[in-house]
């Protein structure tokens, strides 16, 4: 299980930091509150952010979602 995070939005190249930093903070909830959390979950919270933040053309693929738990 990977709990601990780094955020990607320090990572050379993020192309949606804010979205990347705001999903890492909704997990740290989730994890805290110790909810299931699992790539699915993962990706519907990402496009809902997406959504929220006006980011167009976000598909949030599991590939995204594997890169964004690196």
């Amino acid at each position: 299980k990977w709990l601990s995070f780094v955020t990607t939005s320090s990572k050379q190249g993020a192309k949606w930091p804010l979205l990347e930093e705001t999903l890492w903070l909704w997990t740290q909830g989730t994890l805290g509150a110790e909810m299931d959390l699992n790539d699915k979950i993962l990706q519907r919270k990402a496009i809902q952010f997406a959504e929220i933040l006006k980011i167009e053309n976000f598909k949030g693929s599991l590939g995204w979602i594997a890169n964004f738990k690196e």
